[in-house]
C-alpha cells in the first residue's frame, strides 16, 4: 500500500496505525529480515509526509517506549502521548478501582508550530475524552477516530487524504465514507470489504430515497401553483 501511494504521489494528511514491531530471534534469519522490512516500511512512511501530515499510532502502554523508539528512529518527531479510558479494572492488592488507559502517539515529521491546523486544542489536555471507551480491542475506537480526525481536518474537505494502515474491521474507512473525505485503507480481513460495500449499498439507497422525495415535493409544488393560477 505504501509503494501504491508513493506511486500515486499522495501525499497523506492524517495517518492512523499501530506498530506490529516482528519479534527477533538473533539466531532466526527470516525473523530479521521482517524487522528489516518493517524498517524500511517505516522509511517509506516518512517520505510520503510532508509538513501538514499528522501521524497518531495507537499504542497499549508495554508498547509505548518501543513505539516511540522506532518511529524516532525513522525521523519523526513525538509531539504528544495521548490517552483515553477504555474499562476499568479491579485490584485485589490494593483494593481499589483504577482506570485503564489507552494511548496514541502524535507524530509529525516536522516542528509544527502551535498556531497550525488545531495542534493547540491537542496541546490543551493529554486526554482525549472524559467518557470511558468501549472498545472491542479489534479496530480503533469511532469516538476517539472522530476526535483525531477532526483535530487535524485541513480547512478544504478536498486537501485531506486520510491513511489507515492496519485496519481490522475498516472504523476509518467507515468514518471517511460518511463524511466524504479521501481515504485509504489497509487490511487483511475480508470483513472490511463486506462491511464497506454493505454501508455504499445504505449511502446509495438513502440518496435514491432522498432524490425521491425531493422529486415528490416539486410535483406537490408544482400542482400546488397550478391550483393558484387557476383560482
Amino acid at each position: 500500500m505504501l509503494l501504491c501511494l508513493r506511486n500515486l504521489n499522495e501525499k497523506p494528511t492524517i495517518i492512523l496505525s499501530s506498530l506490529n514491531i516482528p519479534k527477533i530471534n538473533k539466531n532466526n534469519l527470516l525473523d530479521k529480515m521482517k524487522y528489516f522490512k518493517f524498517v524500511e516500511d517505516l522509511e517509506i512512511l516518512y517520505n510520503l509526509c510532508d509538513y501538514s501530515t499528522h501521524i497518531y499510532i495507537f499504542s497499549e502502554i508495554v508498547d509505548l517506549s518501543r513505539n516511540i523508539q522506532e518511529m524516532e528512529n525513522a525521523g519523526f518527531i513525538l509531539r504528544n502521548v495521548l490517552s483515553y479510558k477504555v474499562d476499568w479494572k479491579y485490584s485485589k492488592e490494593e483494593k481499589l478501582y483504577f482506570n485503564n488507559l489507552s494511548y496514541v502517539l502524535f507524530f509529525t515529521i516536522d516542528n509544527i508550530k502551535v498556531k497550525d491546523r488545531k495542534l493547540n486544542l491537542r496541546r490543551q489536555t493529554n486526554l482525549l475524552s472524559d467518557k470511558i471507551i468501549k472498545t472491542n480491542n479489534k479496530d480503533y475506537p469511532k469516538e476517539i477516530i472522530d476526535k483525531l480526525i477532526n483535530n487535524s481536518l485541513m480547512k478544504s474537505l478536498d486537501e485531506n487524504i486520510i491513511v489507515d494502515l492496519n485496519s481490522t474491521t475498516g472504523n476509518v474507512a467507515e468514518y471517511c465514507l460518511k463524511n466524504n473525505l479521501k481515504c485509504y485503507s489497509f487490511g487483511k480481513d475480508n470483513i472490511i470489504h463486506l462491511r464497506l460495500s454493505k454501508l455504499l449499498n445504505q449511502l446509495d439507497n438513502y440518496k435514491n430515497k432522498e432524490e425521491t422525495i425531493n422529486t415528490d415535493e416539486k410535483q406537490l409544488m408544482k400542482e400546488e401553483i397550478s391550483k393558484l393560477f387557476k383560482k
